[in-house]
């Protein structure tokens, strides 16, 4: 019983170390994407920003050529103002 009691003490532990870990890692992924949304908000050209956050090179079962081909354009006609 004993050493089931401290097997269960010592997965506890090792629990706790790993959920601390986790926590810190996702708050430094989270600084760096707040960073990101910073950055990306000072972006003069909106359609920049919307490129950023679309996959353009994502596989899918749909033709997105069409949308590819009208953001690419977008963002280079925004730029030219």
């Amino acid at each position: 019983m004993k050493e089931a009691q401290e097997e269960l003490e010592k997965w506890r532990e090792e629990r706790a170390k790993k959920l601390e870990a986790k926590a810190e890692m996702n708050r430094q992924e989270e600084e760096k994407l707040i960073e990101g949304n910073k950055e990306d908000m000072a972006c003069a050209n909106p359609w920049e920003r919307v490129n950023k956050l679309v996959d353009m090179n994502a596989e899918t079962s749909h033709d997105m050529a069409r949308m590819k081909q009208v953001m690419i354009r977008m963002k280079g006609d925004a730029a030219k103002m």
